[in-house]
């Protein structure tokens, strides 16, 4: 029989408190084979492997010590309904039972991992810092930062064909699909205050746009494996919670016949944002109030459309990283000196928006919509290429970035390639153009006459010119071909 590590029981005396052994057979039958670690990542579904448990562990940075009164001190953080949160624990300590050996770096760090995470914890009092009231496992939120063009969101992801995709210009991970997939069981992440998800400024508002709801399939590859299940509650009320799955059967059968009841309004909802998106930037040939501004027209249609009924299920939280110490700001030693340290080094970002909590997925695009057509400096397009939505960089790009899959090749990379290939074909200008291009060009190759090359470059950069103010909606197809049809011979 092996008996895996100790907590405090039931049982007390006069002078202190007692251990007890966990029977490993109670718990999980691996615990007889595999060592702490890896148990652990496994009993939990929440680490891959014993490579990322041990490296959350060292970022949570816990303090281990023995005081006069022959007491193991731990400093750690433990979640608190998913937010990490400064403790103190004593573990009182006897040189004669072998099992709690604070020696032992692997058994504490295994110790500190069941606190943390399997709910084993000890009974005695714990210090907090403060006190933490945002949910954020099995929940949703959201929050912005305008200078940056950032959003970050905390949510409890299903880990089926995706991984995390760390991008240098960003300080927290994304989810993102992987290629090819081959792994049997499903794990789940859960994202908080610590450690959010970051995507680009109003990601979540055009992944949305973009989403693909014919299937359970597509639209968890083209929404749903980036923001999760737990969206879905003004929907369907019993949304399962993330779990390990032991197969992709297993997780579709969870979740399909859910979405399967629930497509309908999830297209409704879709339509209904797409008519305002539309509206407000001019797309998809709606012209009407052109000569108004997005916000006018924004303001206009969800009055008109009775939008603030999906603003009634939000909660608010603002200065969340002062008040629940997601900057690790001390508290007791805190002066304007150091507030003014913190604002210049920036530990404390006053550009973050307040926190939006909800389950509710028409008010998570309320609350997008609301911060996308407030910023003026923000236009969202239609891709040239492939049509989705986007939120360009500069306002003359015309073609999207965006990639769902690890190394997929951007409609900005490929994309004007294949609309020049794609007008070519179906322009009569510009088909009239490159055959006379040819014909102009063998013509200068072969001559031997300076004016007649000469003149080839000419005409070359006057077609050019009026391709450009064709491309610009400057001049209309007909007016293009009748043109190239008029110098040709020029």
């Amino acid at each position: 029989m092996k008996y895996f590590l100790a907590f405090k029981g039931v049982e007390e005396t006069d002078d202190n408190n007692v251990f007890t052994l966990i029977n490993g057979d109670l718990i999980h039958a691996e615990l007889d084979t595999n060592n702490n670690l890896k148990t652990l990542c496994h009993f939990t579904g929440r680490f891959a492997d014993e490579k990322e448990l041990k490296d959350t562990i060292i970022r949570l940075n816990p303090v281990f010590k023995k005081n006069e009164d022959d007491e193991l001190v731990i400093a750690w953080k433990r979640l608190n309904e998913g937010v990490e949160e400064i403790n103190y624990n004593s573990v009182i300590y006897n040189d004669t039972v072998d099992y709690l050996n604070y020696d032992n770096l692997v058994n504490l760090l295994a110790i500190l991992f069941v606190l943390l995470y399997c709910n084993l914890y000890f009974e005695e009092e714990i210090l907090v810092l403060r006190e933490n009231n945002i949910p954020v496992k099995d929940s949703f939120n959201i929050w912005f930062n305008k200078q940056k063009r950032k959003e970050f969101y905390t949510t409890s992801v299903i880990l089926y064909k995706t991984t995390f995709n760390h991008i240098s210009d960003n300080k927290f991970s994304s989810i993102i699909l992987k290629s090819n997939e081959t792994t049997n069981e499903i794990y789940f992440s859960s994202a908080n205050f610590s450690n959010p998800f970051e995507e680009r400024y109003g990601t979540l508002l055009v992944k949305f746009l973009n989403a693909n709801f014919s299937s359970f399939e597509i639209a968890y590859d083209t929404f749903f494996c980036f923001y999760g299940f737990s969206i879905l509650k003004e929907f369907y009320k019993d949304i399962p919670k993330a779990r390990l799955f032991k197969s992709k059967d297993d997780f579709y059968k969870t979740y399909e016949p859910i979405f399967i009841e629930i497509k309908r309004k999830l297209k409704e909802l879709q339509y209904l944002i797409k008519r305002c998106i539309d509206y407000m930037y001019n797309l998809n040939d709606n012209l009407e109030d052109k000569n108004y501004l997005p916000f006018e027209k924004y303001l206009a249609y969800i009055i008109k459309n009775n939008f603030f009924k999906y603003s009634t299920n939000i909660e608010v939280f603002y200065f969340q990283q002062f008040s629940h110490d997601t900057s690790n700001i001390v508290v007791e030693s805190i002066t304007p000196k150091i507030v003014r340290e913190y604002l210049e080094n920036g530990i404390i970002n006053i550009n973050d928006s307040p926190v939006f909590h909800t389950s509710y997925l028409s008010n998570i695009l309320y609350v997008s919509l609301l911060e996308i057509a407030s910023n003026k400096d923000i236009k969202i397009k239609t891709c040239k290429n492939c049509g989705k939505y986007f939120i360009p960089i500069k306002n003359t790009e015309k073609y999207c970035d965006i990639a769902y899959y690890e190394n997929e090749q951007t409609c900005k990379t490929i994309g004007a390639t294949n609309s020049y290939t794609k007008k070519r074909k179906t322009v009569e200008g510009i088909r009239f153009y490159r055959n006379n291009y040819q014909r102009k060009l063998m013509q200068a190759k072969r001559s031997e006459d300076e004016q007649i090359k000469l003149a080839f470059e000419n005409w070359k950069q006057l077609a050019k010119s009026k391709i450009k103010e064709f491309n610009n909606h400057k001049i209309s197809e007909g007016e293009l071909l009748e043109w190239m049809k008029n110098n040709k011979d020029n």
